[in-house]
């Protein structure tokens, strides 16, 4: 079941949410801007469509309406090929149709998910199964991410290199869970000021069904909590396996959102 928020406190924690977005895309050679009617991040070395994106575009239509036809151009600039808007409650309302009378398409609904219920993260993270990740590990992190997701040897590469930035700034953190001295879960979140989001948990396929997932989430979480989040966040797929995950752990559904996609 959803919080039940009124519309104006939706507007006001998209907006709070996706500033937060935005921040942890720019790390670090990314630029976070206005733009139009909205607000963009790109960041050339992240090799995932969704590490740039617009959102928040609201406002005179006509003037939402070019601002979708402008971010092709603006995307292929800095030779990314792939457009993708966030359809949010910080959005016009008549963006989903906007979008699609500009040639963008419909790719995937999420579900912003917020920590209510802190007392079903796994007790005891972290420091049973999950510790910090030290530093010599680092290297590891964007293969595995990349591999539990079925990405290519590239792209683990590429994403090495965006994650290698992230772990550096003090605002992140992040957690490894091990079994037999490998290296087989990782999970990262990102604060800024009271909100923090849990941003990534992945698991090596052979060591599934481990608890490791949830170790990991727990660790992130607390750890935000500890540093002076009030508010823990993340996002997944509308109805899917996270967001059933993450409704295990204390999170509950917020609102939707659309994530729209344009070739540039």
């Amino acid at each position: 079941m959803a919080l039940e928020l009124d519309d104006d406190r939706r507007v006001g924690l998209a907006r709070t949410l996706e500033e937060g977005q935005r921040l942890l895309s720019q790390v670090r050679y990314g630029s976070a801007f206005a733009f139009g009617a909205g607000h963009l991040v790109l960041n050339p070395d992240n090799p995932v469509a969704v590490g740039s994106f617009a959102s928040g575009l609201d406002g005179d239509l006509g003037a939402v309406e070019k601002t979708l036809l402008s971010l092709p151009l603006l995307w292929a600039e800095v030779g990314k090929h792939q457009v993708v808007v966030l359809a949010s409650p910080s959005s016009a309302p008549e963006l989903d149709l906007l979008a699609e009378e500009c040639g963008y398409e419909a790719a995937e609904e999420v579900t912003t998910m917020l920590l209510t219920d802190p007392l079903q993260l796994v007790e005891g993270e972290p420091g049973i199964l999950t510790r910090p990740l030290p530093e010599d590990l680092e290297g590891f992190v964007g293969p595995l991410i990349a591999s539990a997701h079925d990405w290519s040897l590239t792209v683990g590469k590429r994403l090495q290199v965006v994650q290698g930035h992230r772990l550096d700034d003090p605002r992140h953190v992040a957690f490894g869970a091990w079994q037999g001295g490998e290296l087989v879960g990782v999970a990262t979140g990102f604060q800024h000021g009271a909100v923090g989001q849990l941003v990534e948990v992945s698991v090596a396929r052979h060591a599934r069904g481990r608890r490791c997932g949830r170790a990991l989430a727990s660790a992130v979480a607390t750890t935000l909590l500890q540093r002076g989040a009030r508010l823990v966040w993340a996002q997944s797929e509308a109805g899917g396996l996270v967001e059933r995950f993450l409704t295990g752990l204390g999170f509950e559904p917020a609102y939707d959102a659309v994530i729209f996609t344009a070739e540039g």
